[in-house]
């Protein structure tokens, strides 16, 4: 535990430019994007065609919402930080967000693993390799969680150390920007709802 808690802290502690902030929060974006595709069947992979359609929408359209999305939720972290008496410098802010991302950088090459295998698994006729495969994209599935849960611990601790409030209250700063974030994303996105 105590090696996972120095490679936290020297992540939090890490100098990022902003090069590097908006290209950790493109990651970011392709990851929410990523689940948002296949939560809606958008990733299809039947053909060579379609997986790289796929793949170039997952990409394009994750830059554009990592980009957006957390310059408006760092800014709303800011806002509702207010009202916990916090240290709400924007700049400190922004490049938390990026700095929790790191685990994400993995995660996005295994997204791309993981489409790949699955076409893979559906061009394939083997039912062994189809088994091994499919045994790999689980193996993949739970990476993907653990690197999850570190992000998560990267991101509370990190704005914990930038705005200098408990544990809890980051966490309510945290989930409270992000409700006000969601109720206009569901609403810009899926007006009908």
């Amino acid at each position: 535990m105590k090696k996972i808690n120095k490679i936290f802290d020297s992540i939090l502690e890490s100098e990022v430019g902003w090069f590097s902030t908006f290209l950790l929060w493109s990651i970011s974006g392709i990851v929410f994007i990523y689940y948002v595709m296949k939560s809606k069947g958008l990733i299809n992979v039947e053909s060579t065609k379609t997986t790289v359609t796929a793949i170039g929408t997952l990409i394009t359209a994750g830059i554009l919402y990592g980009l957006v999305s957390n310059l408006i939720v760092g800014f709303l972290i800011k806002l509702t930080g207010q009202l916990f008496k916090g240290n709400n410098d924007l700049r400190n802010i922004y490049k938390t967000l990026a700095k929790s991302y790191w685990p994400y950088v993995i995660f996005v090459v295994t997204i791309l693993l993981g489409i790949y295998l699955s076409r893979v698994i559906l061009i394939s006729s083997d039912s062994i390799v189809r088994i091994v495969l499919s045994i790999t994209v689980f193996l993949i599935i739970v990476g993907q969680a653990i690197l999850s849960i570190s992000q998560v611990i990267l991101l509370i601790r990190g704005l914990r150390n930038v705005q200098g409030i408990s544990t809890i209250k980051t966490i309510l700063n945290y989930l409270i920007s992000t409700l006000i974030f969601g109720v206009f994303y569901y609403y810009i996105i899926e007006p009908n709802l």
